[in-house]
């Protein structure tokens, strides 16, 4: 459905419900700036955007509606703009049963970085390196609790690609001012179509036993965290496209909460479906574990930290043979500081290795702070070292090695 049909029937709904007592709204306003180091030629080291997100619910009981729309405009990169909606949702709730229709967003992983489980939806990725914006996905879901679990079932009719950093971005895919052709997808037996209607769908099971919460899925979608390439001639130039494919995973999650501890792991394993279009390197199954813990520490100031531990690992594959996948064998030690002083100031320091080769390095520094009630200034730095094993011959994420970034966004909330 086009952006601009999607806003202005979300506009529709807002007028209306905006009369009704049970109806509530809030957005915010962001002002981003972010610069690299070393500089690039043919491509943008520093930019400027306006960001924005504007959230509406009415309750009704036992009708809900949630609409949330994200967007972006860059002063400088005019595809790196861009606007989608992120959760535009009817639920149907009575007793044990919940029903849901519509664009929503799903986090199913138990952890902060590593996510192997968390494919639901599409995402924005040139925004937060770390933590890229959800795309919403249409779905309709029905949810029926029983005891200390749930269980969903989620049919997802329609493919929603992925939008990518566009040639001018540093975090882009592709050598620098090379643009990614337009890619191809498949339908649900790997046959090669133009179609975005596609018969997607999910289960997930959810239990708790005391401080121990567990969960079990089995998902059938077109694959976005591991496209093939599929070789294409554009304009006399022989390239690589981007396939998307169908693949079958089966997963689950777990945390358990002991003293001051939270241990969390989650993991996945995935089969792909051969595409019946040629591809440069073939199908092949993985696994994917991640696994870790937090500490929280409160201090006598009344301040609070936590101590982060993650590590994902990939398994029944070569890193080679699933070259976008961005952490394959990888650790996190993290510290995340809250000050519980009048401004809410926050604090978190991050370090991401490659535990089979050291010298691939991730470091990242936030500072959060309000200022009065509505604005809250954010300010960090990113360093990004990720050699390429074959500097001739890159792919995924290589190309983002020495990306190095500073940036500061100013939000005003509403």
């Amino acid at each position: 459905m086009p952006t601009n049909l999607i806003s202005s029937l979300i506009v529709v709904a807002l007028s209306v419900a905006s009369h009704a007592d049970s109806f509530s709204s809030e957005g915010e306003l962001t002002l981003e700036g972010r610069g690299f180091l070393p500089d690039v030629s043919s491509v943008d080291n520093f930019n400027v955007s306006l960001a924005g997100r504007l959230k509406a619910t009415y309750k009704n009981k036992p009708w809900r509606a949630n609409f949330s729309l994200f967007g972006r405009a860059d002063a400088r990169d005019d595809e790196r703009s861009a606007m989608f909606v992120e959760e535009a949702w009817v639920q149907y709730k009575k007793k044990k049963l919940r029903i849901v229709a519509g664009y929503d967003t799903r986090n199913w992983s138990a952890l902060e970085v590593f996510h192997p489980v968390d494919v639901i939806n599409a995402r924005f990725l040139d925004g937060d390196i770390q933590y890229p914006e959800k795309i919403g996905e249409l779905m309709v879901s029905a949810r029926l609790k029983f005891g200390e679990g749930s269980i969903e079932a989620m049919a997802m009719p329609v493919f929603t690609e992925p939008i990518f950093p566009s040639q001018r971005s540093r975090f882009r895919f592709a050598p620098p001012g090379v643009g990614l052709p337009e890619a191809w997808h498949t339908d649900m037996d790997g046959k090669r179509t133009d179609s975005n209607f596609l018969p997607q769908w999910a289960v997930r099971l959810q239990y708790r036993f005391s401080d121990l919460e567990l969960s079990a899925h089995v998902l059938h979608q077109l694959d976005r965290q591991s496209p093939f390439l599929t070789p294409d001639v554009v304009n006399g130039v022989a390239t690589a496209r981007l396939l998307y494919a169908p693949v079958m995973q089966f997963g689950g999650t777990a945390q358990l909460v002991k003293g001051g501890f939270i241990f969390k792991a989650e993991g996945a394993y995935r089969k792909l479906t051969e595409p019946q279009s040629l591809t440069i390197l073939p199908a092949v199954d993985y696994g994917l574990v991640a696994g870790g813990a937090e500490y929280g520490i409160s201090h006598e100031s009344g301040a609070s930290s936590t101590l982060l531990f993650e590590m994902q690992w990939l398994l029944d594959a070569k890193v080679e043979e699933v070259p976008f996948l961005a952490f394959s064998r990888h650790a996190l030690l993290g510290w995340r500081a809250d000050f519980s002083d009048e401004a809410g100031t926050t604090l978190l320091f991050s370090v991401i290795s490659n535990v089979t080769d050291p010298q691939q390095l991730l470091l990242g520094g936030e500072l959060g702070r309000r200022l009065g009630n509505d604005w809250k200034l954010t300010a960090g730095f990113r360093l990004i070292h990720l050699p390429a094993d074959d500097p001739d011959n890159r792919v995924g994420a290589d190309w983002l090695s020495g990306a190095n970034q500073a940036y500061a966004k100013m939000t005003r909330y509403f």
